[in-house]
């Protein structure tokens, strides 16, 4: 089984956190195709980053799907059977958990997530996406990458490409199946971030930076005593 993966890149220095460059190590180390998209990197990033990693650098519009899509496009009919596509909004505090509980799942004729959340219409969140060639080579998906244009407003994108994309899915009979799935109407990255810690060793980035629904977060402060995972969240707070 051949695997391509494409992670999208942001940071406003250029930077690359220590967790986005163990996480590339690992994935070129265990995966056929590894692609960096980035709107950003400063030149003395490049030499940290594993040898067989593709860098692709694009003008910075359109949020993370326009990477999903330069990324996307480059691998059209070739032979993998999967892609995954993954961007750096998340912290990955446990790799091993990453890999063996989120990066090992295929399924072959629907799209897996890690979240699926039914906030504003049942959708997989887009910050991981594990897709079938049996569906990212169909004409119509092809057509739907293609088709995109870049957006500047955030919210704009979440509902035209993230429920957006979820939704084209769903209309053509496409399952789509997560890790974890919640059917509370609040951003489950947030309310449910301590399950998805458990299951995919994953923080979202904006738990960090703005605490939406007032939760209560000892046990991330918890986490933060030891000093490599507060270095990692104060990298996260400089994204």
């Amino acid at each position: 089984m051949k695997r391509a993966v494409i992670v999208a890149h942001y940071n406003k220095h250029g930077a690359l956190r220590s967790d986005t460059l163990a996480l590339l190590r690992v994935l070129s180390a265990n995966f056929e195709k590894v692609s960096l998209v980035s709107t950003f990197l400063d030149k003395n990033q490049i030499p940290l980053i594993p040898d067989n990693v593709e860098v692709m650098i694009r003008e910075n519009i359109g949020y993370d799907f326009y990477s999903y899509r330069l990324g996307l496009l480059s691998i059209l009919n070739q032979s993998y059977d999967y892609v995954t596509i993954i961007n750096t909004s998340f912290l990955c505090i446990d790799i091993d958990k990453f890999i063996n509980n989120a990066m090992s799942v295929t399924h072959i004729n629907s799209v897996f997530g890690i979240s699926k959340s039914h906030m504003v219409g049942q959708h997989v969140q887009s910050y991981f996406y594990t897709i079938p060639s049996t569906v990212f080579n169909r004409h119509d998906v092809v057509s739907w990458f293609l088709n995109m244009t870049p957006i500047s407003i955030r919210n704009d994108v979440i509902f035209k490409y993230e429920i957006g994309f979820s939704k084209f899915l769903i209309d053509r009979g496409i399952p789509l199946i997560a890790l974890h799935e919640s059917h509370h109407q609040c951003d489950p990255t947030q309310i449910e971030w301590q399950t998805i810690l458990e299951r995919a060793g994953i923080i979202k980035i904006s738990l960090l930076k703005s605490n939406t629904y007032g939760l209560d977060l000892s046990h991330l402060y918890e986490l933060a005593k030891d000093h490599i995972i507060s270095d990692l969240f104060n990298q996260g707070l400089e994204d």
